[in-house]
C-alpha cells in the first residue's frame, strides 16, 4: 500500500464501492430474465439428455448465449450443467427401469439415456439410488399390480 498510485483513503473508497457493487442484489429484470433463461436451459437439456455428446457449450450455442453466461445462470439456481444433465439422465433411467413393460437390457437403457459406458452408469446409479439398476428393476417386478 505504501507504493499505491493513489492515496489510501481513495483506494479504500474504491474498494468499498467495488464491494457494494459485487454484493448488490440483481435488478428485477435480471432475475426475471435469468429464471426464463433457466427454464429454457432446462427444456433444452430435457429434450437432448439422451445424446451422449451433449455439452454445456452445445446448449449455450443452441440458446445463443455464452458458456460463461450459462454457467452463471445455473450457479444462480445452485446447480451446474453436469448436475442438471445427470439428474435428467438418471430420472429417465429410473422411469425406464421401473416400467414393467420395458424389455431393454440395462446397458441399452444406459445408452438410451445418454450414458456411453454401462459400467459407469451402474456404479453411479447405485450411488444415487442406493441400489444397482438390476436390483431396482427386479424390485419393481415383485410388486403386485394394483387396480
Amino acid at each position: 500500500l505504501e507504493n499505491a498510485p493513489m492515496p489510501r483513503s481513495l483506494l479504500a473508497e474504491q474498494m468499498a464501492s467495488l464491494l457494494a457493487i459485487a454484493l448488490a442484489r440483481p435488478a428485477e429484470d435480471s432475475v426475471t430474465h435469468g429464471s426464463e433463461l433457466l427454464k429454457r436451459i432446462r427444456a433444452t437439456v430435457y429434450k437432448s439428455f439422451d445424446k451422449a455428446d451433449l455439452s454445456a457449450q452445445h446448449v449455450a450455442d443452441n440458446l445463443g448465449i455464452s458458456r460463461r453466461h450459462l454457467d452463471k445462470v445455473l450457479a444462480s439456481a445452485n446447480t451446474t450443467f453436469l448436475t442438471l444433465l445427470e439428474n435428467q439422465r438418471f430420472e429417465a433411467a429410473r422411469r425406464r427401469l421401473a416400467d414393467q413393460h420395458n424389455s431393454l437390457q440395462i446397458a441399452e437403457i444406459a445408452w438410451s439415456c445418454g450414458f456411453s459406458d454401462p459400467g459407469y452408469f451402474a456404479r453411479r446409479f447405485k450411488r444415487v439410488f442406493g441400489t444397482s439398476p438390476t436390483y431396482f428393476r427386479d424390485q419393481g417386478k415383485e410388486k403386485p399390480a394394483t387396480h
